[in-house]
């Protein structure tokens, strides 16, 4: 072959030729010899034929044309080096690697173009589509393609460079001729400049890149034509699949029919011949029977006819009872009512269909948190605690404990959802975690923990703060003036119990709320528009009235309620009356489990009736729920109008006509094809639409709705209710007893697991209209929409066990094959050895990997579940956290994170409050130290607290009639745990209160002389101790004198109106007995004050008479005669809250005199400077008495919360006098250093007037001036801190206490002056005449308290008095 080249291209490739030469010459790289085969192989080889022709494949390309060859992959290579034979074959052709013999034959397929050499895979960077011609085989081109990718030279590859590579790589080509392959090489490369290929730079070469964009870009225009036209053909296979089973379908359905007509045709035909063959055999018969007649005699004759004739008379009425009963049965139309359907079943002795199996045993409710492999199966089998606690008799007054926990739960999380209305109020609960945290009242496990559940106390503390805190808009009533005067009386009392509400004490305040509440219905306010009936109470004798019990009467016991009124707590014997008359004696943990949720109840149901905003917000949500079922109802239509003209009718027209017309040759007939009338994207739209809608309705099923209804009814009228806010488990009300009305027994079941669920609705007969209905609510339209879906599935443990077992089986295959491979392997190259080693060890990690997965999965499902996350423990600990909650209900409940429960955390604050005492005045105790007292309070706490062991979980079956308990491990835990950690003493709670007793009253006792009230109280007392008796020309001693009379004649005056009051009217007798207190109080009338608590203290709810005739006693002790005109005012019940309003001061007492606290109520608040209903006698004769922990908790709540803001106050106001003091002292500095003409200092501290220090008073009484004031009566005070006293006595400041108030001031010494005790016209002109009367009291408390100091101070009245401004009480 010639080519015609230019010089300077001959020269470059002579020099290539050259340069490739001598780097063969001196590389190392290796070379293959050829072995030589046997003759008669390489000629068998040698020829390769293809249909009729046959070809040389041994040919060598010339440079005219590019022979295709086959190529080997770097790895064949590589053992085709280690192998004794170089030979390959060619999935086409069978070809030889040899060279040759002749060079004729290589110019003679060297102008062929189908010429192939044998030769390896080309490598992975050429693409795929570059690698071989259009008839598959590696061409010359392609070789030198690779080349040029491989050595990856920026700036092309030279011709030897790419001979060199070609060699090395395929080593058939190093046994082509040289020239022969350098021709071809040449030959390629040239044909790809021509083609624009390759691109030449000098003599190097280089591959086109806009080339190979073209190729590729043709390659996948290729290839995507190839996959549409694939899709093309699936599709159209698809088609033809489906019309072919369509149509088999109709050839079917044709068949059966036929098959089914002559079965009917031979059934007929063999009936007819049946009847042929009766009718001839009943010929046979009754002419036998004539013959045998004919030879019977006459009187034979007669028997045998009437016999006959009775036997005739019987079979006509079977046969007409037969065709009542077939007449009966085919007018019945199904569903039918339930009741019907089975007397009527019964009747005509119809049995149910086969597919209606027995109703399964439905668990209790409370079995729900029993694992269910550990449910008991039968009624028989389960504990009697199960039932008997979701069980209720109607009668007893009691709904029951799993109703009164369901109407909890929908007020707060459910259907009512308060927490949604009011956030920060409880944690977003289950109604799980619920069921876990009473089923540990249930168990016992709360009494021996000696603490109710945390997640409990949060709900009632949360209830009890709204009812306690009632707003403006609140128990409003429409009644006439009277009725108002009693709701905002109501409001008041309720708002005091605000002060003595905590996690500790909610049951005190709980006990309270109940008795104000029992109260308030059982007075005339009752009779409101907006009020309930109730249930009398029958009160149980505390162990201090037992040697009073006999005295009470049979008289007094009787209900002093109108006939078909009851009270607020219900009857005796019904567990809301239960828990009112336990939580006054015990602590709430002694308390069972549907006593506290009923009492939950009520709150509940007080909320809903005192707040009016939340029925128009259920108004609201049940008008947005109707406006949803709308949108929901319009596009369910629309969607099925929209589906029949796209889908068509589920039975076409077609198959009617041809049962009409009897058409028995149907398989010729050509149906008709639908023709849709609407396009796809409407159907999706309309599908899409109703989804959405539905998606829209059941979001508002769950937001919207207040009070879910029964989804549907049994035969036997049982409810099933479906919580959208707990989609969980399905709960069944069943009546026991249906027959017996006024004797139900109602009990809640449960079916929470699928296989449950399937085996009820088995056991539905929906030919009844109830089951039938209550069929379709649970099954849905379709079965995506079945209530099923929410339940658990019990078969997971089973369904894990089997996936788990398929998976080790594949894994374990896989592994079997990947050994074979590898023991294989040693004859294998080292890559290859290498890699079935990895396979091996990534199969045995995967089968390591599922082991664990499978037993951690396992382990999920069978381990004991974590039940401070079930019992919402852990809930509520996040959510006070969240909020910054300091008085938390977790801390109430021992677990493993050692909480202090209620002593600790009554400790805790008892210390807390000790430390701001301390801020202010060191310990002064000498009876004790005060690292001794904290010790003793301290080691009560750790006492308490490790006597209150900690009991979670369910009980094994071995323990399962005591319900629940922990299981054996955590048992087990627990008691290792108790050895581990050696608790240490323990403690009761009588002997932790008695301890805690002595600390609190000296707590208060010292805030009390902290904050200056022990000061005025004392000098009231100084002042009533030193009363003398003066002219009656004093006209401060006859207003004394006055007033006293009036307070004495107001106090007989309520009580001489009792004669007019039955003893049954125990509300109103309260009444006046308060009524009287509070104008006793009010003037100071010790005596009387005792005699008349001691009265109050033998009232009891529903029997006032022993507290009515011991008033009455009272007026014959002390006197009283009544005047003239008030006698028609004594017979006049309604006028009693008038009695007594002749002066002022007995109108204030009548106005405070209004309340319906009960005593130990009102002797909460009378800690510190007490109030009008008590005083700190009370509260400290409380505190000595007290017998329950939560009572205890509710003194010192009141004593907390009133004591801290008194403390912070006199901090701050202490922080003042230094502010002020170090200001004057700066400004007496500077003033000194001011030149003349110079500003003067700030005035920011020139009228600070109330401060605070620990100072002592002296015997100095002064005037003094304050700004806004008239000169007033003071004592001189001295700081004990020196370098206050010495700071106020540089600047010229004074620390003075007011006679008569609590409070210190700073004054100035100018704005003092000699005490006096005669105020002029102009001491007290431009201030009002409440200012000047209280002055004027002041100056006569100053006089007393000088009298009984020996000082001299001129004449002085002769009355009692006392303080201005708030009133002050007198300490024992």
């Amino acid at each position: 072959m010639t080519d015609t080249k230019d010089t300077t291209s001959t020269r470059c490739e002579t020099e290539n030729m050259k340069n490739a030469d001598s780097e063969q010459s001196t590389s190392p790289a290796r070379t293959v010899e050829p072995k030589k085969e046997p003759e008669a192989a390489t000629e068998k080889e040698a020829t390769a034929t293809t249909g009729d022709k046959t070809t040389t494949a041994a040919t060598t390309p010339t440079a005219t044309n590019v022979a295709t060859m086959n190529t080997a992959s770097p790895t064949q290579h590589n053992e085709t080096e280690e192998s004794s034979s170089v030979t390959t074959t060619t999935p086409a052709t069978s070809t030889s690697t040899a060279t040759p013999k002749k060079p004729k034959a290589a110019t003679t397929t060297s102008s062929s173009s189908t010429s192939k050499v044998k030769s390896s895979s080309i490598s992975q960077k050429v693409p795929s589509y570059l690698s071989r011609n259009s008839k598959g085989s590696v061409t010359y081109f392609t070789m030198i393609h690779e080349a040029i990718v491989e050595l990856g030279d920026r700036s092309g590859s030279s011709i030897p460079a790419i001979e060199k590579f070609i060699k090395n790589r395929h080593e058939e080509m190093a046994k082509v001729n040289p020239k022969v392959f350098h021709t071809a090489v040449l030959a390629a490369i040239k044909t790809g400049i021509k083609e624009e290929r390759l691109i030449k730079v000098k003599c190097s070469y280089k591959m086109n890149s806009q080339w190979i964009k073209s190729e590729k870009k043709k390659h996948q225009a290729k290839e995507a034509k190839k996959r549409a036209a694939e899709k093309k053909r699936k599709k159209e296979a698809e088609e033809e699949k489906k019309r072919k089973e369509l149509q088999a379908k109709r050839e079917k359905m044709l068949k059966e029919e036929a098959i089914k007509a002559e079965k009917e045709r031979i059934r007929m035909q063999q009936q007819l011949q049946l009847r042929q063959q009766q009718e001839e055999e009943e010929k046979q018969r009754k002419l036998k029977e004539a013959q045998r007649i004919m030879a019977m005699s006459q009187e034979e004759q007669k028997r045998m006819q009437e016999q006959q004739e009775e036997m005739n008379r019987k079979r006509e009425a079977e046969a007409k009872e037969a065709k009542e009963r077939d007449d009966r049965l085919k007018r019945r139309r199904f569903p039918m009512d339930d009741l019907e359907l089975i007397a009527e079943d019964k009747e005509l002795g119809v049995k149910k269909p086969a597919d209606v199996t027995k109703q399964p045993f439905l668990p209790f409710v409370l079995q729900s948190l029993v694992p269910h492999d550990a449910r008991s199966t039968t009624k028989k089998s389960t504990p009697g605690g199960i039932i008997s606690s979701c069980s209720t008799t109607v009668s007893s007054g009691s709904r029951g404990l799993i109703s009164d926990l369901l109407q909890v739960y929908h007020f707060f999380v459910g259907d009512i959802g308060y927490v949604r209305m009011v956030e920060g109020l409880v944690p977003k609960f289950s109604l799980k975690q619920l069921l876990y945290a009473v089923n540990e009242i249930v168990c016992g496990n709360a009494k021996k923990s000696r603490a109710v559940p945390p997640l409990i106390c949060r709900l009632f503390v949360a209830a009890l703060s709204v009812l306690t805190s009632p707003k403006a808009e609140d128990w409003v009533s429409d009644d006439d003036e009277t009725m108002r005067s009693k709701f905002d009386s109501l409001k008041t009392d309720l708002t005091k119990l605000k002060h003595s509400l905590s996690a500790s004490s909610w049951s005190e305040t709980l006990v309270s709320y109940m008795d104000v509440m029992e109260k308030f219905y059982t007075c005339d306010a009752s009779k409101g528009s907006n009020t309930w009936a109730g249930y009398p109470v029958v009160m149980e004798c505390s162990e201090d009235d037992d040697e009073n019990a006999d005295h009470v009467s049979q008289e007094e016991s009787e209900n002093d309620l109108p006939s078909g009124y009851d009270g607020y707590v219900g009857p005796t014997g019904c567990a809301l009356n239960r828990a009112f008359l336990r939580l006054k004696r015990y602590d709430p943990w002694h308390l069972q489990a549907d006593e506290l949720i009923s009492a939950l109840r009520s709150l509940t149901d007080d909320i809903l009736a005192i707040k009016p905003e939340m029925a128009k917000q259920m108004d609201d949500r049940d008008q947005k729920l109707y406006e949803l079922l709308k949108v929901k109802k319009s596009t369910e239509s629309n969607f099925r109008k929209i589906r029949l003209a796209y889908e068509g009718p589920k039975f076409p027209k077609a198959n009617k006509s041809k049962k009409e017309n009897g058409n028995n040759e149907g398989n010729d007939v050509e149906k008709v094809p639908f023709k849709p009338t609407v396009s796809k994207a409407e159907f999706d739209a309309a599908t899409k639409a109703k989804d959405k809608a539905t998606e829209q309705y059941e979001k508002g099923l769950k937001n919207l709705v207040h009070r879910t209804q029964p989804i549907g009814f049994d035969r036997n009228h049982n409810a099933m209710y479906f919580f959208h806010h707990d989609p969980d488990c399905l709960y069944i009300e069943i009546n026991k007893s249906p027959s017996d009305p006024f004797n139900e027994v109602k009990s809640w079941h449960c079916i929470d697991s699928k296989t449950l669920f399937d085996s009820y609705v088995s056991s539905l007969d929906i030919r009844g209209i109830r089951e039938n209905n209550l069929y379709e609510q649970l099954m849905g339209e379709t079965g995506a929409s079945s209530l099923k879906r929410y339940l658990y599935d019990s078969n997971k443990k089973e369904n894990l066990t089997s996936s788990y077992e398929r998976q080790k089986a594949d894994l374990e295959r896989r592994l079997d094959n990947a050994l074979i491979a590898n023991m294989e392997s040693t004859r294998r190259s080292g890559r290859l050895a290498n890699t079935a080693k990895d396979e091996v060890s990534r199969i045995q990690e995967e089968i390591r990997q599922a082991k664990i997965d499978y037993e951690k999965q396992l382990a999920a499902l069978e381990s004991d579940d974590d039940y401070s996350i079930l019992t919402g423990s852990q809930l509520v600990s996040e959510f006070e956290t969240y909020h910054g909650i300091i008085d938390s209900c977790s801390l109430l409940w021992h677990d493993k994170e050692e909480k202090p429960g209620i002593i600790g955390m009554i400790a805790r604050d008892l210390l807390q409050l000790e430390d701001l005492c301390e801020t202010l005045v060191p310990w002064e105790n000498e009876g004790i130290s005060r690292e001794d007292w904290r010790k003793n309070i301290a080691e009560t706490s750790e006492s308490w607290r490790n006597g209150c062991a900690l009991y979670l979980g369910l009980k094994g079956k071995e323990e399962e009639e005591s319900l629940f308990s922990p299981t054996k491990r955590q048992r087990g835990s627990q008691e290792n745990e108790s050895l581990q950690k050696s608790p240490g003493p323990t403690i009761s709670y009588e002997h932790a209160l008695s301890t805690l007793k002595g600390p609190l009253l000296d707590l208060e006792k010292r805030i009390y002389s902290i904050s200056g009230l022990e000061r005025a109280t004392k000098e009231v007392d100084e002042a009533n101790d030193n009363v003398t008796v003066v002219s009656n020309d004093s006209d401060t001693g006859r207003l004394e004198a006055e007033r006293l009379e009036r307070a004495h004649y107001s106090w007989k005056r309520k009580i001489y109106s009792l004669h007019s009051i039955s003893h049954k009217r125990a509300a109103h007798i309260r009444d006046v007995l308060v009524s009287a207190i509070a104008v006793a109080r009010k003037a100071n009338l010790t005596d009387v004050l005792e005699d008349l608590r001691e009265c109050l203290k033998l009232h009891r709810p529903g029997a006032g008479g022993r507290a009515r005739t011991m008033a009455l006693n009272l007026i014959q002790k002390y006197g009283f005669e009544l005047r003239e005109g008030d006698e028609d005012e004594a017979d006049d019940d309604d006028s009693l809250s008038e009695v007594g309003s002749v002066q002022e001061t007995s109108n204030e007492a009548d106005d405070q005199g209004t309340t319906f606290l009960p005593p130990d109520a009102m002797v909460l608040s009378g800690c510190l400077e007490g109030d009008d209903q008590a005083d700190r006698v009370d509260w400290k004769d409380a505190v000595s008495r007290s017998k329950t922990v939560s009572r205890f908790a509710a003194l010192f709540t009141v004593l907390k919360s009133r004591a801290i803001p008194v403390l912070e106050k006199l901090s701050k106001d202490k922080k003042t006098l230094l502010k002020a003091i170090s200001h004057w002292e700066v400004s007496i500095t500077s003033k000194k250093k001011t030149k003349k003409g110079a500003k003067p200092a700030g005035k920011k501290y020139d009228h600070v007037n109330e401060v605070w220090a620990d100072a002592s008073v002296t015997d100095k009484f002064v005037m003094c001036k304050v700004e806004g004031f008239p000169w007033w009566p003071a004592r001189i005070c001295v700081a004990k801190d020196v370098e206050i006293a010495k700071s106020l006595k540089t600047v010229s400041r004074e620390l003075v206490s007011f006679i008569g108030e609590q409070h210190l001031y700073v004054v100035h010494e100018d704005d003092t002056k000699p005490f006096h005790d005669k105020l002029s016209d102009e001491d007290v002109a431009g201030f009002s005449p409440e200012v000047v009367k209280n002055v004027k009291q002041s100056l006569i408390m100053a006089k007393r308290i000088m009298r009984g100091k020996g000082i001299n101070t001129g004449d002085l009245t002769g009355m009692s008095i006392v303080s201005h401004g708030e009133e002050k009480k007198t300490s024992c």
